[in-house]
């Protein structure tokens, strides 16, 4: 009988050792676990930052590329029309330069009649 209470004896320290074994083990896979998820939550925390910071970035960058989108659109309109003016002060001038070359050949032509007809008269008074 005592022989049967030692060797349960025995049987419950092992079993006590074993259970103190196995507690001690999930007690540091539970802190183990409990740092991966404090770390995995902080790291959550900084990707939700980053992603609003990212937003942020992007609404700024969507606001500046629209205003320059609509400054490019109106420098377009306004070379358009400086072109266009350009295009008529280019013809206009070029028609006044044909006009008074125009005019200055006629005046050489009625000059050259001047001069010849001077020339006549001198020549008959002579």
């Amino acid at each position: 009988m005592e022989e049967e209470w030692s060797e349960g004896e025995n049987e419950r320290v092992e079993l006590e050792s074993e259970l103190q074994r196995t507690t001690e083990e999930h007690e540091t896979r539970v802190t183990s676990l409990t740092a991966e998820l404090t770390f995995a939550n902080e790291n959550v925390s900084r990707l939700e930052s980053n992603i609003k910071e990212r937003d942020a970035s992007i609404s700024t960058l969507t606001t500046t590329l629209l205003t320059h989108t609509d400054e490019a659109e109106s420098l377009r309109e306004e070379l358009t029309t400086l072109k266009v003016e350009h295009s008529r002060a280019f013809s206009s001038q070029t028609r006044a330069l044909q006009d008074l070359q125009t005019q200055e050949k006629d005046l050489r032509t009625q000059l050259e009649v001047a001069v010849r007809e001077r020339q006549s008269a001198i020549s008959c008074w002579a």
